[in-house]
This record gives structure tokens, C-alpha cells and sequence, in this order.
């Protein structure tokens, strides 16, 4: 049996579109692929997703996105300063 294959496969236009892309960029999420990868795993995420985020670029990303929403619910965690991130 053989299943239908393009090489040419894009997986984020395949995912999101181009206005939600456009939308993640007016509210400050960076242009280049990992970033838009990211924003696809927060995007259709439907628990708690970890973000890697050493430049801090998601967390101002997702503090404009959901600013509205959360209004003082939003939490981080920890960062790389956090002297108990090993624990």
C-alpha cells in the first residue's frame, strides 16, 4: 500500500496561517523558524507547555498575547538566574 508523500511538505504553513504568524509578530514574537515553532507548541498546546527561552523573547511574546486574558494570572516559573532551577 502507498500513501501520498510531498518532499515539499511545510509543517508550519501546514499548522498555522500566515495571519496567525502575522498576528504572533505584531505582538513581538521573532521572525525566524524556531520562534514560530514555539508559538505553534503554545498555540495548540492544551496543558502547560515548557519554553526554553534564554533571551527572554517568548516570555515578552506571550506577557502581550495574553495580557488581556490572564490580567495577573500569568506565573513564571523560573529562569536562569533561579538559584533553585536544578531542584
Amino acid at each position: 500500500m502507498k500513501f501520498p508523500f510531498n518532499d515539499d511538505l511545510d509543517l508550519i504553513s501546514f499548522l498555522v496561517t500566515a495571519d496567525k504568524i502575522g498576528s504572533w509578530g505584531l505582538m513581538g514574537l521573532p521572525n525566524d523558524e524556531l520562534s514560530k515553532q514555539n508559538g505553534i507548541i503554545i498555540d495548540k498546546s492544551k496543558r502547560f507547555p515548557l519554553i526554553i527561552d534564554p533571551q527572554n523573547q517568548a516570555r515578552t511574546w506571550l506577557e502581550r498575547m495574553w495580557k488581556s486574558h490572564t490580567e495577573g494570572c500569568l506565573k513564571w516559573i523560573t529562569d536562569p538566574s533561579d538559584p533553585r532551577l536544578m531542584q
